[in-house]
């Protein structure tokens, strides 16, 4: 709140702010998000949502004509809609694996993609529905096999399990950082795998995205060439006050460690997992198994819930879903480095009243 607060201040003195300040917020921005994931900032681009990174993705990417777009059912519809419209632009298929027991089923996806005429993978690493993580290795290299791009929307994962994209077969990763890296809304970033950069175009023409334009001591006459790295992928002028409070959230989380955070949310969601399984009036949707879990914890229960986890002045979120098998008051809880395992059991304890 006090880089926030100290950078808002400014603001209200624009002409005290330099450009060092503002390009030097951002650049360490870059630094920050490549060192989370382990990539180079040159890969990195910066983004205010997952919505326009996933943009960034569906009008970049060539697709060979034919070849279908695929997800699964029930992704986020920030992760649906511009792969529609892309396919709908292209006339080509689009299709989506139904679930499986309410969970994205992993194996029928991957037979899908190894059909070989597959052209573009979008994922979800973590269900934002289920709380179920993909396996980003075996999906990957399914589509690198058949010569499929492989997107993948991380909001919902990094910040509460580690990954290290330089170990996995994405080519494309995108995440908005308001979820478990803490940071205020409007921030976000785009890893694009150093190799594609120059290879593919962005699909608009961003002013900061221009050599040109980090010189503008010398812009006239125009002149079209895209910067090298990842920053072509850069469209306008961002909000350099939240990107402060990003960097800071990102400095707090290194402090604490990502492994010792991850373990901690891990061990957190475990708990809530074999708690609520064991419970004959909640049905828990979240998987078991911890190689496809992450922090999210979902599970239905009657909408009179609602009540009793408010009166107990516990967080969550619910709504109503009817969708395929899926029916009823859907229940998500997200514990994260804060929360303590008596915590958990008040949350149990109510849970089994």
């Amino acid at each position: 709140m006090d880089v926030l607060a100290a950078f808002n201040a400014k603001r209200a003195a624009p002409w005290t702010i330099t450009i060092d300040e503002t390009f030097g917020v951002l650049a360490e921005s870059r630094r920050l998000c490549a060192k989370l994931i382990g990539a180079s900032p040159d890969e990195i681009a910066l983004v205010p949502n997952t919505s326009t990174g996933i943009h960034v993705a569906s009008l970049s990417l060539p697709i060979a004509p034919g070849r279908a777009i695929l997800q699964h059912e029930a992704e986020f519809p920030a992760n649906i809609y511009p792969w529609m419209a892309r396919a709908h632009h292209d006339r080509r298929p689009y299709e989506t694996i139904p679930l499986c027991d309410g969970l994205p089923d992993h194996e029928a996806l991957i037979q899908r993609i190894e059909t070989g005429d597959v052209g573009l993978v979008a994922v979800s690493w973590v269900s934002s529905m289920s709380g179920d993580r993909a396996d980003l290795e075996a999906i990957g290299a399914a589509c690198r096999e058949v010569g499929a791009w492989f997107v993948v929307d991380a909001i919902q994962g990094l910040g509460a399990v580690p990954l290290d994209v330089s170990r996995s077969p994405i080519d494309v990763l995108v995440c908005g950082a308001q979820k478990w890296l803490r940071a205020p809304w409007g921030t976000g970033f785009v890893y694009v795998r150093r190799p594609l950069i120059t290879r593919i175009e962005p699909g608009t023409g961003g002013w900061l995205a221009m050599q040109q334009s980090h010189d503008l001591s010398r812009y006239v006459p125009a002149r079209f060439a895209y910067l090298d790295d990842a920053r072509r992928f850069e469209v306008a002028t961002l909000p350099y006050q939240d990107f402060v409070g990003m960097n800071e959230s990102l400095d707090v989380l290194f402090e604490a460690g990502v492994d010792t955070v991850a373990r901690h949310v891990a061990d957190l969601a475990k708990q809530l997992v074999h708690g609520i399984a064991s419970l004959p009036n909640v049905g828990l949707l979240t998987p078991t198994d911890p190689a496809r879990s992450a922090g999210i914890v979902s599970f239905f229960a009657e909408g009179g819930m609602r009540a009793k986890l408010n009166a107990a002045g516990v967080g969550y979120s619910s709504r109503d879903v009817e969708m395929g098998p899926l029916k009823g008051s859907l229940f998500r809880l997200s514990p994260h480095v804060y929360n303590t395992a008596a915590e958990i059991e008040t949350v149990l304890n109510v849970l089994d009243t």
